[in-house]
This record gives structure tokens, sequence and C-alpha cells, in this order.
């Protein structure tokens, strides 16, 4: 279970497919996420049996080993349980197994729990606007000062961005400097004041 380096395949997603069909395995669907996990649903032809399969993706600067990749399927334990909802309605019911160890079906049962939680936590979360304020239940530290509110912001190319701020005598939360807060969106938050 280590990592595999060579040049970067123009499209990783085709690279996914024709790598992982195999002479009894067929690649349903493939999605990837924040640009680092590969998320696929591989059926096994002999027995119609679909399993979610994972691969990390890292990216270097050198010429040619630019591009990385670690696999491994549910059965494992991933720890990256991003994936999307529609890999995991395309995987089989885990109750149709009997060749696997009972630690391993536990391990696959609690990664896809785990996904669909993020699942459901993506649908629930707060829909933001340009410059909306947000408040997080827990602050962070920045510089020796600690910061619980910041302001979202889009960026041109699509992106989002988050600036800590604190609110003034006029009751306006003026920028104070952009923050990188990792995985911010999976964290507890309530808008406070709409754009």
């Amino acid at each position: 279970m280590g990592w595999t380096f060579f040049e970067k395949p123009n499209d990783i997603k085709q690279w996914y497919r024709e790598s992982f069909s195999a002479e009894h395995y067929k690649v349903l669907d493939v999605a990837i996420v924040n640009r680092t996990e590969l998320y696929a649903a591989v059926q096994d032809t002999r027995t119609g049996f679909v399993v979610g399969c994972i691969s990390l993706l890292q990216y270097t600067r050198d010429a040619y080993y630019n591009f990385g990749h670690k696999d491994m399927d549910e059965f494992c334990g991933p720890y990256a349980t991003n994936c999307p909802e529609r890999i995991l309605r395309l995987l089989s019911p885990l109750d149709a197994l009997d060749s696997k160890p009972t630690s391993s079906i536990e391990s696959a049962q609690e990664w896809r729990n785990a996904c669909w939680q993020k699942v459901q936590q993506r649908k629930n979360a707060i829909k933001l606007q340009h410059n909306d304020v947000i408040r997080f239940d827990q602050p962070f530290r920045f510089t020796g000062r600690e910061y619980d509110t910041f302001i979202f912001t889009k960026t041109a190319g699509g992106g989002s961005r988050l600036y800590a701020t604190k609110e003034n005598h006029d009751g306006l939360y003026p920028p104070h400097f952009w923050a990188r807060v990792p995985k911010w969106r999976s964290r507890s938050y309530t808008k406070i004041k709409a754009a």
C-alpha cells in the first residue's frame, strides 16, 4: 500500500478507468475531490458486487515523476471520507458478502457511515454569499490573537477566502487579514450577518 509515482496523465479519471478496469473488474464511476482524493465504484463482473475504491493523489514539481497515487478499497478502513453521494449509491450492500473477514466488513461499514455523514453535512451546509460574516463555534489562533469571526469572500476564479475580523465600535466587521483555515466548511459555524 505504498505510493507509485510517474508522469501525470492528461486526464486522471480516464487513466484510472483504463488502469483499473481489468479482466474481471469494471470501473463504473470516478470522482476526484479536493484534487487529492479519487473515489471510484468498481464492479467485480463475475459476482456483480460493487466496491468503493480510494486513491490518494499527490502532485510534485519533478520533471517526470510529478504524479503519485496510493490505492486502497473500503475494506482497508481509509481515512479519506469525502466520497460523493453518486459513488456511494452505486456500492453493493455489505450484507451480501460472506467471503471477507468480519473486521474488514466492519471497516467498510464505518467508512461508508463516515462518508454518508459528510454527504449530509454538505447538504445541510449554510449557503454563503460574497461578504457574509460567519462565526465559528471554536476560535482559531493567529499571530497570538484568537479569531472566531470571518468575512466570506468569493474569488474571481470561483474559489473562496476567509478574512479574519472583529466587530468595531460602529457594529461593522472590517477585514483584518486573509486567514487560511483548513477544512473550514466541515467545522461548525453560523452566519451572523448577511452581505
